[in-house]
């Protein structure tokens, strides 16, 4: 049928039909259209909340948006949206969005969160420190080591050197502590 007979068979203005048409809505065969199929694309268009009978009730939004996007697509995060994406599958994209940045916000609100450059800065800071003080161990014991022959009594003194930097780096804890644990206390 005719984009007029079309419009006037749904009560609709042709200039509807016509603005339809031209955004790719409703497929044209020949200048014509095919009711049938017109009726199919408006329906995969429509935004589900606006349809007339049906209450939406999402229990799970982010879930229900996953389920909603196209099935060739994995993950929302793949979404490339144009103009061939229906409604439905955009608002569904848009809402999975929407609930993974107010998860974020909520997790980084309740401290489990930590800004990127902030953890980055710390790790940096802490191998500063342990390459210096790992760095400065021949300078500290090598007039010391110099007059020791006994090979066990230089063994244990660089021990005791590397040691005392390995505990600085992590607050006071001997390097035994972080692997397994504080040992029980005996009173």
């Amino acid at each position: 049928v005719s984009q007029g007979e079309y419009a006037r068979r749904k009560g609709w203005q042709p200039s509807y039909v016509n603005k339809l048409v031209k955004q790719g809505v409703i497929p044209l065969r020949k200048s014509q259209i095919d009711p049938v199929e017109a009726d199919a694309a408006i329906a995969r268009h429509r935004d589900p909340a606006r349809r007339q009978g049906k209450a939406q009730s999402l229990k799970n939004p982010e879930q229900e948006a996953t389920r909603l996007v196209a099935p060739d697509l994995v993950e929302p995060d793949e979404a490339e949206l144009d103009g061939s994406v229906s409604y439905a599958r955009a608002r569904a994209v848009r809402e999975t969005y929407r609930a993974r940045r107010e998860k974020v916000l909520y997790e980084q609100l309740q401290g489990r969160l930590l800004e990127a450059e902030d953890v980055k800065s710390a790790a940096f800071s802490k191998a500063r420190i342990a390459r210096d003080s790992l760095l400065n161990i021949p300078d500290r014991i090598a007039a010391v080591l110099a007059a020791e022959a006994d090979q066990e009594k230089i063994h244990a003194l660089l021990s005791s050197e590397i040691r005392q930097a390995l505990e600085d780096l992590t607050g006071g804890l001997p390097p035994d502590d972080i692997e397994n644990g504080p040992a029980p206390r005996s009173k």
